[in-house]
């Protein structure tokens, strides 16, 4: 099985390579081999051995004892998501949502006199779901309301790498990291989704939202 890895740099300027969600750092570099174990370290054995020239795997072990942590990337530097942090993007319908922990939420109504806004859970209407965040006038969160019934989605985000490419037929592709991603959507109020090239071929279920022309979000991993 093919396992792409992308180098990153964390907040201190390490760099990290990053593989199926999981980041690695720079155990030991031999002369003709780099020796890549996991940053969890601990119980976690997983590991991986690279060429000095190429980025094809000559040994692996990559079954983790541990999720990996949410995250970003931006202008190449990996960021971690914490429990308090939240992003923004689009929902498929162009309208903001709140990305916070696990789960996304979306806009419900401002409150003029506290200065903050009220956020449910995107899966309110078709899961009933209760959970509910406020926020304040400078996009923080004060309140998380509520507790979600159900699993959240997957998703990442991506900030770059992303790029579109023009085809001979005139049509494009999305490239974001290794990966690539094909739209028959026609654009509807700016946003289009895009799904992996290899959605027939490997039945890979990753799609990614753009709305004019920005990436917003990436849902799901890829399986290849």
């Amino acid at each position: 099985m093919y396992v792409s890895v992308q180098f990153v740099r964390n907040r201190s300027g390490k760099v990290l390579a990053l593989v199926q969600g999981y980041t690695f750092y720079l155990e030991k570099q031999c002369n003709y081999t780099q020796l890549w174990r996991c940053t969890k370290g601990g119980r976690c054995k997983a590991r991986f051995t690279l060429p000095n020239d190429q980025l094809m795997f000559v040994k692996s072990c990559l079954n983790h004892q541990h999720k990996f942590q949410k995250y970003i990337v931006e202008d190449g530097v990996y960021i971690k998501q914490n429990k308090t942090q939240i992003m923004f993007a689009k929902s498929r319908y162009g309208k903001d949502m709140v990305l916070l922990g696990d789960y996304t939420y979306s806009f419900v109504n401002k409150c003029i006199s506290k200065s903050t806004t009220n956020w449910r859970c995107s899966s309110h209407n078709h899961k009933g779901c209760l959970a509910k965040v406020v926020l304040d006038s400078k996009k923080k969160v004060i309140a998380v309301k509520g507790k979600h019934n159900h699993k959240p989605f997957d998703y990442k985000i991506h900030k770059d790498y992303c790029q579109l490419i023009p085809l001979p037929s005139g049509r494009k592709l999305l490239k974001i990291g290794c990966h690539t991603y094909s739209s028959n959507n026609k654009d509807t109020g700016g946003l289009t989704t895009w799904y992996c090239s290899k959605r027939i071929s490997k039945k890979c279920p990753a799609s990614a939202k753009l709305y004019n022309g920005e990436l917003t979000v990436v849902l799901k991993d890829h399986t290849h």
